[in-house]
């Protein structure tokens, strides 16, 4: 119930909080964005994993290997709702919108796709599970969500998601891999 409220809350600010975010907007941003988008990106997370996974049955570490399994299968759980809710509601992205209200329904095309933030869920996915597993020394989940939270900021720097976008994706992505963390695979 609390991330539901939450999610309302989020929605009410979209607009403000977009206006707001991009006065924020400096070069340094804008750096820290370009550097940190990539890693809310499946396209260059899942071979660096697959990697891993490889290692993992090589050197038979069953630590390895049961984390990149639950990565995939958080990855897996949280890119199908995702796509699906991105499928059906055709949100439209800030930099295509004036107001945070405007929707296409249902339709076959990769425009309008805002909702949910797929960098965040995909950022949050990943680094919960890794943080899960790699929980000392303290420091080294702090570093993990710290890079999660910065992937997930960088789509509202770059104007690309509204903030209830971002909220609901880093939400979903956490969920997922609590999820799949509950899974052991070796």
């Amino acid at each position: 119930m609390l991330l539901v409220m939450a999610a309302v809350f989020f929605f009410r600010i979209d607009l403000r909080g977009r206006e707001w975010i991009q006065q924020q907007r400096t070069t340094l941003t804008d750096a820290i964005s370009r550097r940190v988008k990539p890693l809310g990106d499946g396209r260059y997370m899942l071979p660096p994993l697959a990697l891993v996974l490889c290692w993992g049955y090589l050197a038979h570490n069953s630590l390895l290997i049961n984390m990149v399994w639950q990565c995939f299968l958080s990855f897996a759980l949280t890119g199908a709702i995702a796509q699906s809710c991105q499928f059906f509601i055709h949100r439209h992205r800030p930099n295509d919108s004036e107001t945070p209200y405007q929707y296409d329904g249902p339709l076959f095309t990769s425009r309008n796709r805002s909702f949910p933030s797929g960098h965040a869920s995909v950022a949050f996915c990943l680094g919960t599970v890794l943080a899960s597993t790699f929980t000392q020394p303290v420091i080294v989940p702090i570093a993990i969500y710290t890079v999660a939270t910065l992937t997930a900021l960088s789509r509202l720097n770059d104007n690309m998601h509204w903030l209830s976008d971002v909220f609901t994706g880093t939400a979903l992505g956490i969920l997922c891999a609590l999820a799949s963390v509950q899974c052991t695979f070796v």
